[in-house]
């Protein structure tokens, strides 16, 4: 499916804590209907840029970090772990 291993386990976890929700009747796609998708759970994942080797062999800028918080729909109410 041309997906990183990572792109997995984000889609595993959602699914976990879908089945979480369900197992302890807080179903929140049951409180939803059909619109399912419109379930809003979101997910700040860091991502880390790589720096060049001029930025690790200087001593003023080998501390420094290059990253973001990225926010990513978490899939919580999707059923289908291929659309997740």
């Amino acid at each position: 499916m041309n997906v990183s291993i990572n792109d997995v386990m984000f889609a595993a976890l959602g699914g976990a804590i879908r089945r979480l929700n369900i197992a302890n009747e807080c179903d929140l796609t049951a409180k939803r209907g059909e619109k399912n998708k419109a379930i809003q759970c979101r997910a700040l994942m860091p991502v880390a840029f790589p720096r060049p080797k001029s930025e690790t062999e200087d001593k003023t800028k080998v501390l420094r970090n290059k990253w973001v918080f990225v926010s990513s729909d978490f899939g919580v109410g999707v059923k289908d772990c291929v659309e997740r």
